[in-house]
């Protein structure tokens, strides 16, 4: 109860729509106290920037809702957090956001079970598959930066192919 009533005074929710989002990331996202409340701090912290279009509570409830997928494939909580809020800020919907988490987690988690066109769109990028199913899994910040840095160094036809192939 007292984490609801401080996560509802630092989201400016109800307290019985805090209860929600915290039973929501212990069912759906099977996180513990300890990860929920970190999962919590850092979407409280982002939504509190003056640069990112996107309050703690949607935050909240795209991981909630898109999570599940990209903390299986080895993301931690409040990196997810960091990737909702980015969506938001980019003015994409919360159901878009949460759409865009879980194919992104399904993307990176495919590993050996990615698709013929997929496996081509990796070796396109010199990256393995299962290697970076891997990878996401002790070092999933690095890898997500890696990808993105092997894809912006494409051209940008040849960018909006791979990106088609792999995250749709």
């Amino acid at each position: 109860a007292r984490d609801i009533g401080i996560m509802a005074s630092a989201y400016k929710i109800d307290a019985k729509e805090a209860g929600e989002l915290m039973a929501g990331w212990h069912s759906s996202l099977k996180l513990d106290r300890a990860k929920s409340l970190d999962l919590g701090d850092a979407a409280n912290r982002l939504g509190a920037r003056v640069d990112l279009k996107a309050t703690a509570a949607d935050i909240g409830s795209v991981v909630k809702n898109g999570g599940e997928t990209s903390l299986a494939a080895g993301m931690k909580p409040e990196h997810v957090a960091a990737i909702a809020a980015a969506l938001l800020s980019a003015s994409v919907s919360k159901d878009g956001a949460g759409a865009s988490l879980k194919t992104l987690g399904t993307a990176f988690g495919k590993g050996d079970t990615a698709t013929p066109e997929q496996r081509a769109a990796w070796a396109e990028l010199d990256i393995e598959p299962g290697a970076l199913t891997s990878r996401m899994r002790t070092d999933a910040s690095g890898a997500i930066k890696e990808v993105l840095a092997v894809l912006s160094s494409k051209p940008a036809e040849q960018q909006s192919a791979l990106i088609k192939t792999l995250f749709e």
